[in-house]
């Protein structure tokens, strides 16, 4: 069964102003624990209309990406209710360029860029990850720059949430989505409100049901969504 890109940039962008929705959670698959149908059966317990897998990638995969997309194809069918979508969670790599099979880059629904292990210098990885918004934004209408907080301990204390900020308008200036993530940015420096709205995407980073229904706590406690 191919991989199906469902969820075009003006659905997206409606989801985040108006919708109930959980973004970045793991499964199975990778590093996370819960399966596929168990987050759709928590998200509809909890009155969300919309799911984002947002699984980890490499350029040699680990396990068939094309199981999981068929896995994420039944939930929509299962769970007609629930908006489910798939993207990719990938690192930057020195040269700019991420750390992902170009056949699957091709079909990725949501394209997310992570900062994970980078090898070189603290100005490396701001060219790259400028390299990176500037590329990768012309062929993907739907790319997430996910949890920004992971570029912090890459700089010093002061200069970190500088470049922060400063990644984050050159992003958006790319059209780029921003994660305010949950699990990573919520006891950092860094703000929801340095993303514009238009852009701002809450994610949870969660690895399995447990995790997520704390993050719903949390999403609730804190008014993150006024739908919510």
């Amino acid at each position: 069964m191919p991989i199906q890109k469902l969820l075009h940039r003006s659905e997206f962008e409606d989801i985040l102003q108006h919708g109930k929705y959980l973004f970045h959670v793991h499964t199975n698959y990778t590093d996370g624990v819960s399966k596929v149908d168990e987050y759709c059966s928590l998200c509809s317990q909890k009155g969300f209309d919309s799911l984002f897998i947002i699984e980890h990638v490499r350029e040699k995969l680990g396990y068939s990406f094309e199981d999981l997309n068929n896995e994420v194809l039944d939930a929509r069918i299962k769970n007609p209710e629930l908006k489910v979508s798939l993207g990719v969670e990938t690192k930057v790599m020195p040269n700019g360029n991420l750390d992902i099979d170009s056949k699957l880059l091709e079909k990725t629904e949501i394209l997310g860029i992570a900062c994970h292990g980078f090898p070189g210098n603290p100005e490396d990885l701001y060219k790259s990850m400028v390299n990176t918004f500037n590329r990768y934004s012309k062929n993907h209408s739907l790319c997430v720059w996910l949890h920004p907080s992971s570029v912090l301990k890459h700089f010093d204390e002061l200069e970190g949430p500088r470049k922060v900020r400063n990644l984050i308008e050159v992003a958006v200036s790319n059209g780029i989505f921003v994660e305010w993530n949950i699990s990573r940015d919520h006891e950092s420096s860094i703000l929801p409100n340095w993303i514009p709205d238009a852009n701002l995407v809450f994610g949870t980073n969660a690895h399995s049901i447990e995790e997520l229904n704390a993050h719903i706590k949390t999403i609730q406690a804190n008014n993150l969504f006024k739908t919510v």
